[in-house]
């Protein structure tokens, strides 16, 4: 018997085929997404800034990732860790704009 999970999160974000939860990995990935679309409120939840929310997730693993191999004294570019670093930036500057209150003094 085949089960199909569903891949959304509370607020209706539809989530990988491979976030099903039963990694951790996949586990993080729900997680994070979640955060960031509690902090974005549900109103502001388009979807473009679910788009970026996706981008943020998939570079913020990537970037945890990059770390955990430095704290392990794996080998690792760092031109990677740079320009992940980087794009994490961007991506997480042009979500600010969505958050309610950002404009605000």
């Amino acid at each position: 018997m085949r089960h199909n999970r569903r891949r959304q999160t509370p607020l209706g974000t539809t989530l990988p085929a491979v976030a099903d939860g039963r990694t951790r990995n996949a586990r993080r990935l729900r997680d994070l997404t979640i955060k960031f679309e509690e902090e974005i409120g549900a109103d502001q939840l388009t979807p473009l800034v679910r788009a970026r929310i996706a981008a943020a997730v998939a570079v913020l693993l990537t970037q945890e990732k990059l770390n955990g191999d430095i704290a392990c004294g794996q080998p690792v570019d760092p031109d990677q860790v740079l320009a992940v670093a980087t794009k994490l930036e961007s991506i997480l500057r042009d979500l600010k704009p969505a958050r309610p209150n950002a404009s605000a003094p």
